[in-house]
Formats: structure tokens, C-alpha cells, sequence
């Protein structure tokens, strides 16, 4: 039993941080798109469909995979500890490490014709992210472990008798 609410865990925080990280791919995508028709004689007209969807995406696919890159981490590394117990500052530590690593792999694949100023942004911006989802997720779950505490739920709702 305690495997399969590992891969529960794992999968649902993959999940949690795609969800998460998709809307900063869209804004990225909004943003090429902005930054494309600027260039274009103002008589040519682009969608931007055309840009959102594969950033978007891609973001996604990296949140997916380093949030399980995330979650693994800190199954092994913090096996024992209660939820309440896990720093906030270390957890960001592990969580910039997910964060590096998709995008990482990805970009040292195709870094040769990358400019070093577009690899140090990605690599900042997937370590912050990372950060970021990593603290937010550690903090999420210490709010259900309080209201599991008091008796499974967070608030009760009773009804009038009538």
C-alpha cells in the first residue's frame, strides 16, 4: 500500500506543477508573439494560436517532469521526516534541482546553437520555478496535514435543523 500512494504522490505533484507551469508557457508564448508582430508590415496579420500551444505545452512537460523529479527527491531524502518538520529553504533546494533537471537535459541536447544568454535564462527561470512550486507545495500540503489533524477536515459545515 505505502508504494502506491508513492506514485500517487508522485504523480499528483507532477501534475500539480504541469498545471502550475502552463500559464507562464502561454505568457511566453504571448509574448514571442508580441514581440514577432511588431516586425511584421502592419498590413500582415498572425494569430496568436499560432505561438501559445507549444509553449504552453512545453511547459507543461517540464513541470510534469520535474515535479516527479521533485517528489522522488524528496521521498528518498526526506523519507523519515514529518511533513511539518521539512524546511521550507531545503525544499526549495530540492525543488530548483527538479526544476534544472527536464529543462536541463533538453537544453544540453540542443544548447550548440543556442545563444549562453538563452541557456542561462532557461536554466534560472526552471531552477526559480522549481523553487517556487517546491516551497508552494510543501506549504499546500502542511495546510491538509491541519486540517486532517482536526478530524479530516479543513472546515465543517452544519446544517440548520430543521
Amino acid at each position: 500500500m505505502g508504494a502506491i500512494l508513492r506514485v500517487r504522490g508522485i504523480l499528483g505533484t507532477g501534475l500539480a506543477w504541469a498545471v502550475a507551469w502552463a500559464p507562464i508557457g502561454a505568457a511566453a508564448g504571448a509574448f514571442a508573439w508580441y514581440r514577432f508582430t511588431r516586425q511584421l508590415p502592419a498590413d500582415v496579420a498572425v494569430s496568436p494560436v499560432v505561438f501559445l500551444p507549444l509553449p504552453t505545452v512545453a511547459f507543461a512537460a517540464f513541470g510534469a517532469v520535474s515535479g516527479a523529479v521533485f517528489a522522488i527527491t524528496l521521498a528518498i531524502t526526506e523519507r523519515r521526516q514529518p511533513l511539518n518538520d521539512l524546511s521550507i529553504r531545503q525544499t526549495a533546494c530540492l525543488g530548483a534541482l527538479g526544476g534544472l533537471t527536464f529543462p536541463g537535459i533538453v537544453l544540453s541536447q540542443a544548447s550548440a546553437g543556442l545563444p549562453m544568454s538563452a541557456l542561462l535564462i532557461s536554466v534560472g527561470l526552471g531552477a526559480g520555478l522549481g523553487a517556487g512550486s517546491a516551497a508552494a507545495t510543501v506549504a499546500i500540503a502542511r495546510l491538509g496535514s491541519i486540517g486532517e489533524a482536526e478530524g479530516g477536515r479543513v472546515a465543517e459545515v452544519r446544517r440548520p435543523a430543521t
